[in-house]
């Protein structure tokens, strides 16, 4: 999938934006955002024009300039949303809700994570984008979360491994394949999914997220019991 990229000139000097998922929100209590970033990595900034900041919420995805500072928190310039966060009656609000969290959780400060972000950006777009049934749209958000797992350092076993492999391929790959033959094949999958394997992958990702040190302040395992 492409990745949209902006350049400008400055000073003689060719930027590129910088693309990003808001992951936290710091407000009222600290003007500063928590943001995904494809290049550097989980970061925490201030935006310039300070305003902008109230305009991203955690799920807005966004594209800015982005200015290292020599203390913990940079500074993104001239913000642009590109994406609307889920709203909460969304269907897919819980799965983006706990993809966000386990970002913010388990990737350290501007530790470059480029295929943790292109995995949630695509699946992100994908389900937006691709009319699903309910079963097909839970295989995808739920096998996206085993991926990201598996990238901050977990390990799915064989069988779990299989699903991400035909995760990658039909929908991290889909540039290969046009939207019908993508849609016919996860409606294919689905009949075959028995409820069993749904459940036996939600407790993967649970026994994950209660092994983290710091499992007690995570709220979204609340998105297992809405699908």
């Amino acid at each position: 999938m492409h990745v949209p990229t902006a350049v400008v000139q400055r000073s003689d000097v060719v930027l590129e934006k910088e693309l990003g998922i808001v992951l936290k929100r710091f407000y009222p209590h600290k003007q500063k955002l928590a943001i995904l970033t494809r290049n550097v990595g989980k970061v925490e900034v201030i935006t310039d024009p300070l305003r902008m900041g109230q305009r991203l919420w955690p799920g807005t995805v966004c594209s800015f300039f982005l200015r290292v500072t020599s203390s913990k928190v940079s500074i993104a310039e001239a913000p642009e949303i590109l994406l609307m966060p889920l709203e909460r009656g969304s269907s897919h609000f819980y799965w983006l809700q706990n993809v966000l969290e386990l970002c913010y959780y388990c990737i350290p400060l501007e530790m470059p994570s480029r295929d943790v972000f292109n995995c949630i950006y695509q699946t992100y777009s994908f389900l937006v984008h691709t009319a699903l049934e309910h079963t097909e749209a839970e295989w995808v958000k739920k096998v996206s979360l085993i991926k990201v797992l598996a990238l901050v350092g977990f390990y799915p076993d064989a069988v779990l491994m299989q699903h991400v492999h035909l995760f990658e391929q039909w929908v991290l790959g889909s540039i290969d394949f046009d939207k019908e033959h993508q849609v016919k094949f996860l409606q294919d999958l689905s009949h075959m999914l028995a409820k069993q394997e749904l459940r036996v992958i939600d407790e993967w990702i649970l026994s994950c997220m209660r092994a983290h040190p710091y499992a007690q302040w995570f709220k979204t395992m609340a998105f297992f019991h809405h699908v």
